[in-house]
């Protein structure tokens, strides 16, 4: 969600209702994000994107934040006591 264009975030455009927002004050975008995950990365990791998230108008812009679920995997896993340690399961 960023703020409208076409109105300033207002929702109103020359007095009335703003056309692009329908009088909302934001329009719903799409946005492509390039995200690197460290290796290693344990279940749960959090990475943050300041400013990526909802913007609404009075408001401060929100953080996207995204978190790391790992996959279990036939041949390797991980030790809940030393995840850094890789372990083969074969």
């Amino acid at each position: 969600t960023t703020r409208c264009g076409a109105c300033g975030g207002t929702g109103y455009n020359r007095g009335a209702a703003c056309g692009a927002c329908d009088g909302a004050g934001y329009v719903d975008v799409r946005r492509e994000v390039r995200v690197e995950i460290p290796p290693g990365a344990p279940d749960g990791h959090e990475i943050t994107f300041k400013g990526l998230g909802d913007e609404h108008p009075q408001r401060a812009t929100g953080d996207l934040i995204l978190v790391v679920t790992v996959a279990q995997h036939p041949v390797f896993s991980r030790s809940e006591a030393a995840p850094e340690n890789l372990y083969c399961n074969a």
